[in-house]
């Protein structure tokens, strides 16, 4: 299934960067993206079934239920924290969810994070922003989600 692992993350890597231009451009990611996203998994998931069988169906159930409950999650996270995670976010790592798995895609969010928290350091420092500011995330969530699967292929990851 590597050759459909390959074709998801290529998939996933078209709609990050195209996630990530839009909210560096306009601070929020167009739902017609992201739907977009969530119905070409539909023909891969398809070919997973006919590849794999049952065990191809069940992964890709299991991303699609992982998907949800970590939306779910980020939407709690983002109601918390007064929408510095927005709702764009929130779709873009459930898509990245149902493509990769859960453990990727945390990782993935967790390394965007923490690099979206160094980048706005250095912009707080510089006075380029304000502490009220907000900056877009998906590209740090691109970048993450990008190392997470480099790292995994590599074997850094465990």
């Amino acid at each position: 299934m590597s050759g459909l692992t390959a074709v998801k993350n290529g998939i996933l890597l078209v709609f990050f960067i195209g996630a990530a231009w839009a909210d560096m451009r306009e601070m929020r990611i167009p739902n017609r993206l992201l739907s977009l996203a969530w119905l070409l998994r539909i023909p891969v998931f398809l070919a997973e079934w006919a590849i794999a069988g049952r065990e191809g169906a069940v992964l890709a159930g299991r991303e699609a239920l992982e998907s949800i409950v970590w939306m779910a999650a980020l939407t709690a996270l983002a109601a918390v924290t007064a929408h510095g995670i927005g709702f764009g976010d929130v779709k873009l790592l459930g898509t990245a969810v149902l493509y990769q798995g859960i453990e990727k895609s945390l990782a993935g969010f967790l390394v965007g994070i923490f690099l979206a928290g160094g980048a706005a350091a250095v912009l707080l420092m510089l006075g380029r922003i304000g502490h009220r500011d907000k900056i877009p995330l998906a590209p740090f969530f691109m970048l993450g989600c990008g190392a997470a699967l480099l790292g995994r292929s590599c074997g850094i990851a465990a």
